[in-house]
């Protein structure tokens, strides 16, 4: 049998991991593990893993490529205990005393990690010589590897968050007791001029003397971290969000740590947060804009002193709350002996197979029954929202577009099958690039031709995704869409393709106040639009951009903006699921079914207005298209404006203004309004239709009453009768008046991506 190498043996010494003596001892072990193998060095930490000389956290450590990383200073890692949002806490040890100690990696941008180290030291400072049962003090901090690392004493015992997800709710003398120590705790920060600014479930632990206690006093506020978004934070980061800190850059202070506070106790009460959305964005606007709930609603047992302080620490006005945690503590006695020996019987229930009943579990007497459901609601629940760290927005899901579902986002299509060309068939067997992450500024840059694999991104920032100069980048969309939610939405330079015929609901699902989309191209299942439109129904029909404005209400919000972008396929072109107010489309073209536009969201008194500037459409749908579940209600106002434009339209599948019911609603020739400033429809189509996309002969509806100025009837020519480059659908001649010395339509000049991108090299993920 092989013994370790040096190198494995140098670094067992060195980290003072093993002795030689604990190598000896797992020989057995090794050998029953290697059997007729080799002793490879993984065979040996395998067997000291399995012997506990080293933690499995250790042990990955070893066999990576940065072993070093086990020492930070005179610490040796042992384990890592939890991450939330921006840091990390891994359990450490000093390697000569032995003493075990918490270190902490905070996420701090390198050009910030000076000023902040100076911040934090200066918070530690404020609290020196503070000793409170409750709050772990960090003893200091320093720079390790480029990242901000926080050293504090060991803290035994449990996270809130780890006992709510075995447990339940906790019962209300618990939920009591763990106030009134909080409560105390935060008291004795304000003394010393300290915020917290983190009070979550994974920043509280309880020890097995029945004391909660605090981690990481002042260290958030310190290192200046605003609220953001990040696929990789859980949603349960959302979850004590005071209002006032969303999207107004302000730090925390001793208000929003009683917000922080009650929703703690709010969700330890119930046994779910008080907005349990799996979306950060969803979460945060319930923060700002929802009333919570009285947590009576979910535990009528509830004492009222109890959910009368938890009502008042979750008020949306800051004032509301009291000055501080030392006001709190004046009104309210504390009587920590008594909730401490209860706590502590509370903790010790965790170690045996059925927990004592008594006093601790008097608001669960139905134990097992009732704290069982509790724990399986939990379970069910929170095994989407708190161990989805890609935080799935579930508003920015896509469904299939029958009338049941018109309005209604969602996934789940089967995976593709084969490609419809051979340009994209390269692309598939191509290996898929990860999505890059978002600079400090906002903007996520493209360096690559791809092909991109498609992701989830959410921030509270303005985001804007672009091709860097001089390349052009391809995103490959396979069942699911490139999903964004942000404020507001720019994407530059990008071209978007379907993997198959069997292609998924929608390409680009984005959720902001505003978005403009420019130099793009995005490419259905059928480029060539092959597919007869007669053979497709509406419900059949993905699109390529699926907008859902994040506030409708908001006057400045619902702006679109479509510029020099060719859309092909059979796709709709954007699909509305709440109210826009404008939507522009300048020198874009529509090549394929499917309508420019579908309105999916339900009609609304705030008027429309959709704006076509030298766009073209060719053998495609309409220009606006109403889903059934819009057509159903009365027709939001509309003002169509196509100034320069060209309609090519199968007058036997499509029109101008379609319906997808088979009459549209009455009085709707009052709502809308069309200008059409010098464009062109070709003489045979028609202007409007009920029934389109239902497999049957569209119904022509009555347009007399209907207000049309502008629109010119006639017959024109394209370039070519290929139609995959923009510049095949120039207007080449055409006998109508025109408005200027160029044609009406699209400016081919002006198109950076066509539809099928050349050959995209094969490139190794980063």
């Amino acid at each position: 049998m092989e013994p370790p190498s040096r190198q494995l043996l140098d670094l067992l010494s060195r980290y003072n991991l093993a002795t030689p003596a604990d190598v000896r001892r797992c020989r057995p072990q090794v050998k029953r593990l290697a059997r007729d193998l080799p002793t490879f060095d993984s065979v040996w930490i395998d067997a000291l893993t399995q012997a506990r000389v080293l933690t499995p956290f250790q042990a990955k450590l070893l066999e990576s490529d940065q072993p070093q990383r086990l020492q930070v200073g005179p610490c040796i890692l042992v384990d890592e205990w939890e991450k939330d949002g921006h840091w990390t806490l891994r359990l450490a040890k000093h390697r000569t005393t032995k003493q075990r100690c918490l270190l902490t990696f905070v996420d701090v941008p390198a050009d910030g990690l000076p000023k902040a180290l100076q911040q934090v030291r200066e918070v530690i400072a404020r609290q020196r010589g503070l000793a409170h049962a409750s709050i772990i003090v960090p003893q200091g901090c320093d720079e390790a590897d480029g990242t901000l690392v926080v050293v504090s004493p060991h803290a035994a015992g449990p996270t809130l968050k780890q006992l709510l997800v075995r447990r339940g709710r906790f019962p209300a003398s618990v939920v009591t007791d763990i106030a009134w120590q909080l409560v105390d705790a935060l008291a004795a920060l304000e003394d010393r001029d300290v915020v917290h600014g983190d009070m979550t479930l994974t920043n509280v632990r309880l020890t097995d003397r029945g004391q909660t206690v605090l981690l990481h006093p002042g260290v958030m506020p310190a290192v200046g971290n605003r609220v953001s978004i990040h696929a990789t934070h859980g949603p349960e980061s959302y979850d004590g969000i005071a209002p006032e800190l969303i999207s107004t850059g302000k730090t925390a202070t001793h208000q929003s740590d009683l917000y922080a506070l009650g929703c703690l106790l709010w969700q330890l009460l119930a046994g779910r947060p008080p907005y349990p959305t799996g979306d950060p964005l969803a979460k945060l606007s319930a923060h700002q804009t929802k009333r919570m709930d009285d947590v009576r609603r979910w535990v009528p047992d509830a004492p009222v002193e109890l959910a009368s302080l938890i009502q008042r620490l979750t008020d949306k006005t800051p004032e509301n709350r009291g000055s501080g945690a030392s006001e709190l503590r004046k009104e309210w006695p504390l009587g920590k002996r008594l909730g401490r020996h209860r706590l502590a019987q509370f903790h010790s229930s965790f170690g045996t197979v059925v927990p004592r009943r008594g006093d601790v579990h008097r608001s669960a007497s139905r134990f097992p029954k009732t704290a069982v459901m509790g724990a399986l609601f939990v379970l069910f629940g929170l095994s989407f929202t708190l161990l989805d760290a890609g935080a799935r927005n579930e508003l920015l899901r896509l469904a299939g577009r029958g009338p049941a579902s018109a309005d209604v986002i969602q996934t789940g299509l089967p995976e593709a099958a084969d490609s419809s060309t051979e340009a994209i068939d390269s692309l598939v067997r191509k290996v898929l690039i990860p999505f890059p992450t978002q600079s400090s500024n906002g903007v996520i840059e493209l360096t690559a031709t791809g092909p991109y694999d498609v992701t989830t991104l959410s921030t509270d920032r303005p985001l804007t995704i672009r091709g860097a100069a001089g390349v052009s980048p391809t995103v490959v969309v396979r069942t699911s869409p490139l999903r964004l939610s942000a404020p507001s939405v720019q994407v530059e330079g990008v071209r978007f393709v379907s993997e198959s015929d069997t292609a998924p609901p929608v390409l680009l699902a984005v959720q902001s106040l505003n978005f403009a989309i420019t130099n793009c191209s995005l490419v259905g299942h059928a480029p060539n639009s092959s597919i007869p439109h007669d053979v497709i129904t509406d419900g059949q029909i993905p699109s390529a951009i699926a907008w859902r404005v994040t506030d409708p209400n908001n006057p400045t919000g619902g702006k679109f903006l479509m510029r020099d972008t060719f859309i092909s396929g059979s796709l709709h072109g954007l699909d509305t699921h709440t109210m826009p107010r404008s939507l522009a489309f300048d020198n874009c073209l529509k090549v394929g079914p499917g309508a420019l536009t579908r309105l999916s969201h339900a009609g609304r008194s705030v008027p429309l207005r959709v704006h076509l500037r030298q766009s073209t459409l060719r053998n495609s749908g309409g220009a606006i298209h109403w889903a059934t579940s819009a057509s159903a209600a009365s027709v939001q106002p509309t003002l169509l404006m196509a100034e320069s434009c060209v309609f090519d339209l199968p007058p036997e599948s499509a029109a101008l203004l379609e319906f997808a019911d088979e009459t549209p609603p009455n009085g709707w020739e009052r709502m809308v309004e069309m200008r059409g400033e010098g464009s062109l429809l070709r003489q045979e189509s028609t202007i409007a239709a009920a029934n389109i996309g239902n497999r049957q002969d569209p119904n022509t509806v009555d347009t007399s009453q209907l207000r049309i100025e502008g629109l010119l009837f006639d017959d024109f020519e394209f370039a070519s009768t290929e139609m995959q480059e923009p510049r095949n659908s120039v207007v080449t001649n055409t006998q109508a008046p025109r408005m200027s010395t160029t044609p009406p339509g699209i400016d081919g000049t002006k198109f950076k991506l066509s539809v099928s991108p050349p050959l995209v090299q094969q490139a190794a993920r980063p």
